[in-house]
């Protein structure tokens, strides 16, 4: 009985069969002589020590303890039942294994089937079992070739993106090196600071890639190690011996892992997207805070003057509203009578009345119905568009607007601006708008934008703080700077395009 339960401590580490002429090395780790003197390394295959001379090892001393244990390992579990057929008794009662206990993955013998360790469990014929155990193993290895060729284009993917922060986090470095340069002992210390940031924010994204390729490495492992060891066991004919390796070889839990998704819970850490003003403008925003060092170079906008209803200053750097008298007094309801007919009686007269009402568009006072119908205050608030003549189609821009106490405004470009609205702000672009949360009230707007992202930002030009950034994809070359206000009155509260 001994050698069928410690077969396993009797088997050589190279060639994986119970020990033949057994050896023992000077660390103590035993080997048949024909597999130690045949190892081409100069180590120990188990724990790389050094090994003994080639000469020196062919005179090794036999452990007999070993080979003796090994001669009967070899006996006793195996009875001969004809000429080159072998049959595997239960070593627990010396019968022949003739079932496989599909519960526990394991071989079984009749009086295993009847006893309380079985109970309740399901057996398959040896050759039945062995042949479904196949066919599963045949589609694992299908759906393993898979998966490993999904880790590694995983894998690949994340060395190339690996590759990208790097590159991208050293391009900017450089290029803030240059930028700092023009600002000489001044500006030393802040450029410094910002470098450190910026290669804290490569460590820390180089640190979270580095550890989703050890865990796509581990995995990638995980699934050639049990790839190999299916690969050996198909490669056993025998249903008999093929189910035994099984059970010994395998967890009772080993079959779960055939269709495993071993990619599960992996994904390629991207690259941070380095944006922002230190990525171009990087002289103007530290500008702002050393004034005194710093010559800033602002974008110089100038405003058209094509909007009847908005007054703009001489030289073009703002705006309020003020518009022009009508052209054309509203009909009175008198005069409508007299267009569609004096015949109508006083419920469609009053009807006229109403749609003239509606559609006025004067913010101002009129008399309809000629004071048959007393007066009606026409005050809907209107909103008035108005563009730069500036037009952008590449590099970086940015520009302020003092926008002051105004209780509506619109700053931005064509299509994409920041709005102020009922005390809210609110990010916009074409149809869509998203609210923006902001501490305080803003006086001054700075408008960053960068054609070859393309990217928008809105920053707190008092203190330079973004406020929100907008995803300018699919923006239409060129684009003007874009303003709009809301007014139900002249007004002389203008908005003010800043120049330093």
């Amino acid at each position: 009985m001994a050698g069928a339960f410690y077969a396993e401590d009797l088997r050589c580490s190279v060639c994986l069969h119970i020990f033949t002429e057994p050896v023992t090395l000077s660390c103590g780790h035993s080997f048949c002589r024909s597999c130690i003197t045949a190892v081409p390394s100069a180590q120990c295959p188990q724990c790389r020590a050094l090994l003994p001379a080639a000469g020196e090892l062919e005179h090794l001393v036999t452990n007999h303890i070993l080979k003796s244990l090994a001669e009967k390992a070899k006996e006793r579990p195996l009875q001969r039942s004809g000429p080159g057929q072998e049959k595997l008794l239960c070593p627990e009662h010396d019968e022949k294994l003739k079932l496989f206990c599909v519960t526990d993955q394991q071989l079984a013998c009749i009086i295993c089937r009847d006893g309380e360790a079985h109970d309740g469990h399901k057996f398959k014929p040896i050759r039945e079992a062995a042949a479904s155990l196949r066919r599963d193993l045949d589609l694992g290895l299908s759906n393993m070739a898979s998966q490993i060729e999904e880790i590694q284009n995983l894998k690949d993917a994340q060395s190339q993106a690996r590759s990208t922060a790097k590159d991208l986090c050293g391009n900017l470095q450089s290029q803030i090196h240059r930028q700092f340069e023009t600002l000489h002992q001044h500006l030393r210390k802040r450029e410094e600071q910002i470098r450190v940031e910026l290669k804290t924010k490569e460590e820390t994204t180089v640190q979270k890639m580095n550890h989703s390729l050890s865990s796509m490495d581990t995995a990638l492992a995980q699934c050639r190690e049990q790839r190999d060891s299916w690969q050996q066991l198909l490669q056993v004919t025998d249903p008999e011996m093929f189910l035994r390796r099984w059970s010994e070889e395998q967890s009772n839990t080993a079959s779960k892992d055939l269709f495993k998704r071993w990619s599960e819970g992996l994904s390629v850490v991207q690259s941070p997207l380095f944006q922002g003003p230190f990525q171009s403008h990087l002289q103007f925003f530290m500008w702002k805070e050393l004034l005194q060092v710093v010559e800033p170079r602002p974008d110089l906008l100038k405003l058209r003057d094509d909007n009847s209803s908005l007054t703009v200053s001489e030289d073009k750097r703002s705006f309020h509203f003020a518009p022009q008298s009508w052209r054309q007094p509203p009909l009175s309801g008198m005069n409508y009578g007299h267009r569609f007919g004096n015949n109508l009686p006083e419920n469609k007269k009053n009807l006229l009345v109403g749609v003239n009402r509606q559609r006025s568009h004067s913010p101002q006072v009129g008399m309809l119905g000629g004071g048959l119908f007393g007066q009606a205050v026409v005050n809907v608030p209107q909103t008035f568009p108005l563009f730069s003549t500036n037009e952008f189609s590449n590099g970086q821009h940015y520009w302020e607007v003092e926008v002051g106490q105004r209780s509506f405004w619109c700053v931005g470009v064509t299509n994409h601006f920041l709005k102020f609205e009922n005390q809210k702000y609110f990010s916009c672009k074409r149809d869509k708008s998203v609210e923006v949360s902001l501490r305080g009230v803003l006086r001054r707007v700075g408008v960053y934008l960068d054609c070859s992202s393309p990217g928008l930002s809105f920053y707190d030009a008092e203190s330079m703080k973004q406020i929100v950034s907008v995803d300018c994809t699919g923006l239409v070359f060129p684009v003007s700077a874009y303003f709009n206000i809301q007014q139900r009155e002249p007004d002389k509260n203008p908005i003010i395009i800043c120049r330093y």
